[in-house]
Formats: C-alpha cells, sequence, structure tokens
C-alpha cells in the first residue's frame, strides 16, 4: 500500500512521524510537498530515495528536528542542507554515509549506528554543540574536507570551535583508536564535557603503552575548557588507567569525574539520596542542579557495538598527519586500577560531596601545591530515542549523580584512580 500523496500536501502540519512505508514514496520532485510549518519529521523504517528526501527537506523551511530510525534511503545516503534544522538523528540506520553541507543552525548530530563503516562529514555546522555517539570502530570523521587521521596535527580548518559535548565509542586496546581519540581532543577546542564508553576486549592486553601516555601533551580543551568526564564501561585495565590519568592530569579545569557501572540503580535504591542533594535529575528536562561549584551533566550511552581490529580514520596526505610523541602498538598490560573511587595515595582526602548551593569548590584554588577538589560521582544512562531529539535535555547521555557523590582532594598532581 504506498504513501497517500494527500500527506504531502497538509500545510497544518507540525509534526509528522512515517513507519513501516516502503517502495513506492510519493515522487517529491514531480509534486513537491508543502510543509511550511512542519517542525519534526521522522521516519521509522522506512525506504526512500535521496532524491526524495532532498527534495522533501527541502519544502520544510520551519524543521527544527529531522531524525531517522531503521530508515534507508536508496543510495544509502544522509545528506543535511537546511537553514531551519537544531538536530539530526541516526538511530539504528545503516546509512553508507552522512553528510552535513549546510546546517547554519545545527546543534546537535546524534549517532546510534550500526552496520559497517561510514564517513561523517561535516562541511558547515557553525553552531554544532553536541555530538555522538561517535563509534571509532564504524565512524571515520571529516570536518571541512579534512579527514580526522589517528595522530595527525590537527589545523584550525579542521576544528569545531563550538563543541561543548562529545560522546565516543572507543576500544582502549586499539592502538590506533587510542590515538584517535587524543587526536579527536585537539579538533574540539572548547569541549565542556567528555563522555567515553571504553569497548571491552576479549584478547589480553599485551604491550605497555605507558611511554605515549606519559608523553602525550595536553591540548586546548584539556588546558582551559574541558569540566566534565563520563567514563562508562571500566574494565580495570591498565590502558584504561593510563587514559585517565591522562585526563586527571591535563584537565587543569575538571571539576567532576562520573563513573557508570552494572547494577547502579539496585545499589542505590537501597540507599537514600543525601539531606540537601540535587536530585536525580533523570527527568527529560535534564535534571540540572543549581549549584555553581559542581556542573551537573550526563554521559554516553548504554550498550557497546560489536568489537573488531579496523583502524579509525580515513587516509589522507602525509603532510597533514605528524605522529604523537611516545610509541603505540597494540594493546597495553592488565592493570587493577579502579575509576572514580579512593586511593590509597597520602596526596588524596575524601570529603563529603558539597551540596546544591554549598561553596565547597569556590574556596580552593586549582592546581599548584594546594591542590584542588574535584566531585566524583556514580552516573546512570539516560540515552533514548527520545531524549536525543528533546532539545529540554541538556545532555542526552548520562545523568551525574551527585546526591551520592563525594569530593576528593587531589594534591600535587596525583590522580585518584
Amino acid at each position: 500500500m504506498p504513501l497517500p500523496d494527500d500527506i504531502l500536501s497538509c500545510a497544518s502540519l507540525t509534526r509528522l512521524y512515517i513507519g513501516f512505508w516502503r517502495w513506492p514514496f510519493p515522487d517529491t520532485t514531480a509534486h513537491p510537498p508543502a510543509f511550511p510549518n512542519l517542525h519534526e519529521l521522522s521516519l521509522f523504517h522506512t525506504i526512500i530515495k535521496d532524491k526524495e528526501a532532498d527534495a522533501l527537506l527541502a519544502q520544510c523551511p520551519k524543521l527544527k528536528i529531522l531524525s531517522y530510525a531503521i530508515a534507508n534511503n536508496c543510495p544509502s545516503r544522509l545528506r543535511v542542507n537546511s537553514r531551519s534544522l537544531s538536530v539530526v538523528m541516526e538511530w539504528k540506520c545503516s546509512f553508507d554515509e552522512v553528510i552535513i553541507d549546510d546546517a547554519p543552525c545545527l546543534e546537535r548530530l546524534l549517532f546510534d549506528s550500526m552496520g559497517g563503516r561510514r564517513p561523517i562529514k561535516i562541511v558547515h555546522a557553525p553552531r554544532l554543540e553536541v555530538l555522538g555517539f561517535l563509534d571509532l570502530q564504524l565512524h571515520t570523521l571529516e570536518i571541512g574536507g579534512i579527514v580526522i587521521r589517528a595522530g595527525m596535527n590537527v589545523r584550525a580548518c579542521a576544528m569545531v570551535p563550538s563543541l561543548k559535548i562529545l560522546a565516543v565509542k572507543v576500544q582502549f586496546w586499539n592502538d590506533m583508536e587510542a590515538k584517535m581519540l587524543t587526536t579527536l581532543l585537539r579538533c574540539f577546542p572548547r569541549l565542556e564535557t567528555l563522555h567515553i564508553m571504553s569497548i571491552q576486549s576479549s584478547s589480553p592486553d599485551i604491550v605497555d603503552d605507558t611511554d605515549f601516555w606519559e608523553s602525550l601533551a595536553s591540548c586546548d580543551c584539556l588546558d582551559s575548557h574541558l569540566k566534565t568526564f563520563v567514563l562508562h564501561g571500566f574494565h580495570s585495565r591498565k590502558h584504561e588507567s593510563l587514559f585517565l590519568h591522562y585526563i586527571f592530569t591535563k584537565g587543569k579545569v575538571l571539576k567532576t569525574h562520573g563513573s557508570v557501572f552494572s547494577g547502579l540503580d539496585d545499589v542505590l535504591a537501597g540507599k537514600g539520596p543525601m539531606s540537601g542533594s540535587v536530585g536525580e535529575g533523570n527527568e527529560s528536562s535534564g535534571g540540572s542542579s543549581d549549584s555553581d561549584d559542581v556542573e551537573e551533566e550526563e554521559g554516553p550511552i548504554s550498550g557497546s557495538s560489536g568489537e573488531g581490529n579496523e583502524s579509525s580514520g580515513g587516509s589522507s596526505d602525509s603532510d597533514d598527519v605528524e605522529e604523537e610523541e611516545g610509541p603505540m602498538s597494540g594493546s597495553v598490560g592488565e592493570g587493577n586500577e579502579s575509576s572514580g573511587g579512593s586511593s590509597d595515595s597520602d596526596d588524596v582526602e575524601e570529603e563529603e560531596c558539597p551540596m546544591s548551593g554549598s561553596g565547597g569548590e569556590a574556596n580552593v584554588s586549582s592546581g599548584g601545591s594546594s591542590g584542588r577538589y574535584m566531585c566524583f560521582c556514580p552516573a546512570t544512562p539516560c540515552w533514548s530515542f527520545q531524549n536525543a531529539i528533546d532539545m529540554s535535555v541538556e545532555d542526552p547521555f548520562y545523568v551525574l549523580r551527585h546526591d551520592y557523590g563525594q569530593t576528593v582532594h587531589v594534591v600535587g598532581g596525583e590522580t585518584p584512580c
């Protein structure tokens, strides 16, 4: 049964969800749709030709939200040319490529991808603030026509200074993915929140890459902007611990670290929130705290992609590539450090996490011999299709549970991990 042609001429529509429609889709080139007031368009399990999708978007001058769920274009490509779109979401689709050609108002580019490797090409999106989940096993990234390669020297034309929240799936045991992650941090110099989902390896750690992480230089976002870091899927491997040490020591303005672990809700259900807590913040509105001292952010999605040994990033001219200091080949040996918890070091003191409205962190200088305070919190996933397209959700990936957190005083650059 074909989709009725009349549906494409309903000028009063503001939201349109099309689901389970297969060939043929109405010919939008011969009979252009008229959607002058459409704000949201979602295609679920729908097959549509590229030219028909392009024609459909061209006739939606007020469109704010575009989402594809288990949908396919023919050929399989998602191309965005829209001066009104704020959110683009790809959920469980297998596009061959995603191209953001011209999207001056785009604020969120979100993925929950499946299938084979594909390029994500960002040509013009000057207001992009939220990007993820980038899966380094599935996605290659191209910014301003430059393919981002692991270890490359990132030039200004390959940066997105507007980005504030980044979520990445990474296999730390894969040397190319680990290098790609550090290169990505250089692409987003004003990044404020970093969500990392660590994908577990079935193979044992082989090579010690301590030299790579210890010799790795800092970058702009770690020096002056990154305030919140959330880790999902810590497996007590040494390569993960080395990355944590890098983030904690180089993150000069880092205030909050969240950790996600299985069974968190069952554990917290048996405990009442501390008096004066900021609450769970799990509503779709994002649940932010009123405290200026501890910023409440969320983190990466639940679930993980399949494991593989493909290297991240495409090819580019050798003149654009400079390898990071410190050799990295293979994965690293195992370690027993835990994420976000307390340490046996004499340089770390545990205190109660400041409650909403308190001045716990405000009166402590950051860095130097006086040390600094960091709030360590459990985190719960809030990643869902609805949260992804809901602009009232400030961070669609994770919610930090400040009401169950602890403030740790770090002295002398020691890392409590």
